[in-house]
């Protein structure tokens, strides 16, 4: 699972994120065009499911997200098997159910 920051265009489009799995807390910056892998999921045959929650900041407020990552969920982001969330003007956004989680 990827977290992508697509603030292109506006005059600061740096954004901070934690994601907290395990309670391992660590407050990431990127930039536009910054890429970050979030959650790594491999099947095992054992673990069937895994599940973390971010929080984002930006100058547009912030959100707060939840990362569910199963055995299926790569097939919604067939080809590439790489899903992602998008950080753009209106939220982030998960592009395979093309959700929308707006500022807050």
């Amino acid at each position: 699972m990827v977290i992508t920051n697509d603030l292109f265009g506006v005059k600061n489009g740096n954004a901070g994120f934690v994601c907290a799995k395990g309670g391992n807390k660590v407050w990431k910056r990127s930039k536009p065009g910054d890429r970050y892998v979030v959650v790594e999921f491999k099947y095992d045959g054992k673990m069937r499911h895994t599940f973390t929650h971010c929080h984002l900041r930006s100058n547009f407020g912030f959100v707060n997200f939840p990362v569910s990552v199963h055995p299926d969920t790569s097939a919604q982001c067939y080809p590439s098997y790489v899903c992602g969330y998008s950080v753009r003007k209106d939220g982030v956004f998960y592009k395979p159910e093309k959700k929308l989680y707006r500022w807050k």
